[in-house]
């Protein structure tokens, strides 16, 4: 934690003495542990503390969330100079990449055990931060562990969680993977570059570290991917893409502000900037083969060992989609409709994911609902299928909530209305692994 110590550049050697007091309480404010240690270099100081029987923060479903409160004085020759008070949690988290039959695992591991993750993505819930109140937020968090969620991977298109967010996740045991704001992109590896993304990179985990949820730094989303098959390399020429950072630079923040954090440098990821990132064989893979160009059945060719993103692409309630559509028809040639899909050939994809079980709709209102049917029924098929695998540690379905009301991989609309995947999705979801 950090505290702004003002009129204090340095401790005096030989003058007025510059301590750090810290007290840990329990979650019902009984004091568990303390200790006082001279501050020698401001900035850089340590301190330990013991809790001789601690009360362990657990993932939603596995136990409790017990929360301590920790208070940090500051006193120069006796008087309060600085204080700050934080609430944290006690747990343990590695990741488990141990060998296995196909290739490396993958597990995320709390207090010592293999949680099997079910997880959303989540993106901002609004394009102004303002709007995102804590009520609304609050509704999409319970959504998310009704949903059957144990874990909200923050995704690195969007920004970094307030600290309402991070509060909500640890009252509810939501881990917290959180992406790095690096997208789908190359970019600039120059020394200003460098500079601006260390510092961004040192404040946001420095504010969010004390939070049990948060189980993962992620570097990135797909940036890896990029550099080996959307053409970057023809395009670059040979210049820095962005591999600095995920490799080196992020790193090195963690190690010096949040050691100890699981780290991963990009999602997905295969062990290395030598392998393809989306290698079944080891680390954690993207399935958009299947949404792109497959019938949904398809899910049951993959065996991962562990997945952060898959999804189907359905449109939002009647009445959401009615709001923003304000002429024609509700089907997929109304170019209104066509303006509010929210992916490349979407339209396509929708229609080739409804052949072979319901043919072509022939009213808006059936085209509306048989879409959503479809993408309950694969993400379901999908959740089951990988959840049945042994090997899987988890599964993170893209996406929880929507920002726009739009057609869209959301299992919640832009309005907060809950789709049928939401509940059909969240049934294998909701099961113990």
């Amino acid at each position: 934690m950090g505290i702004d110590v003002p009129g204090v550049d340095h401790p005096e050697q030989d003058g007025p003495a510059l301590t750090l007091d810290a007290v840990l309480t329990d979650p019902e404010g009984n004091e568990a542990a303390r200790a006082s240690v001279p501050v020698v270099s401001v900035g850089d100081t340590t301190v330990e503390l013991s809790v001789a029987e601690p009360r362990l923060w657990w993932p939603a479903g596995l136990g409790g969330q017990p929360l301590y409160g920790l208070s940090v004085e500051v006193q120069y020759d006796g008087e309060l100079v600085a204080a700050a008070e934080r609430r944290l949690g006690l747990r343990t988290v590695t990741v488990d990449e141990s060998p296995d039959e196909a290739g490396t695992g993958w597990a995320i591991v709390v207090n010592g055990r293999r949680v099997r993750i079910r997880g959303y993505n989540w993106i901002p819930d609004d394009p102004f931060i303002a709007e995102v109140t804590g009520d609304r937020l609050g509704q999409r968090l319970d959504q998310a562990v009704d949903g059957g969620a144990n874990l909200l991977r923050v995704w690195g298109g969007g920004y970094f969680s307030t600290e309402a967010f991070m509060d909500g996740c640890d009252e509810r045991g939501l881990m917290v993977w959180h992406d790095f704001l690096f997208a789908c992109s190359a970019y600039d590896e120059s020394e200003e570059m460098i500079t601006s993304v260390t510092l961004e990179a040192e404040q946001a985990v420095a504010r969010l570290a004390a939070h049990p949820s948060l189980v993962l730094w992620c570097g990135g989303n797909e940036c890896v991917w990029g550099d080996y098959d959307w053409g970057w390399r023809e395009i670059l020429q040979g210049r820095p893409w962005g591999a600095k950072f995920y490799t080196e630079i992020l790193p090195a923040v963690i190690d010096r502000v949040d050691p100890g954090r699981p780290y991963l440098p990009n999602s997905p990821w295969s062990g290395s900037l030598d392998v393809h990132p989306n290698n079944p064989e080891s680390g954690p893979i993207h399935i958009w083969t299947v949404w792109n160009n497959l019938d949904y059945a398809h899910y049951r060719d993959a065996d991962p060992a562990f997945v952060s993103e898959m999804g189907w692409c359905a449109p939002p309630a009647w009445s959401t989609l009615r709001a923003a559509v304000t002429e024609g028809e509700l089907l997929p040639d109304n170019p209104q409709v066509v303006h509010h899909m929210r992916a490349d050939r979407g339209m396509e994809k929708l229609a080739r994911g409804l052949a072979p079980y319901f043919g072509t709709p022939d009213t808006a209102e059936d085209w509306h609902y048989l879409t959503q049917v479809v993408q309950a029924r694969s993400q379901s098929a999908g959740a089951e299928w990988l959840r049945s695998r042994e090997r899987c540690a988890g599964v993170i379905i893209w996406q929880l909530n929507d920002c726009w009301p739009v057609l869209s991989w959301s299992a919640v609309d832009g309005s907060g209305i809950e789709k049928p995947v939401f509940l059909d999705c969240g049934a294998p979801l909701r099961r113990n692994w």
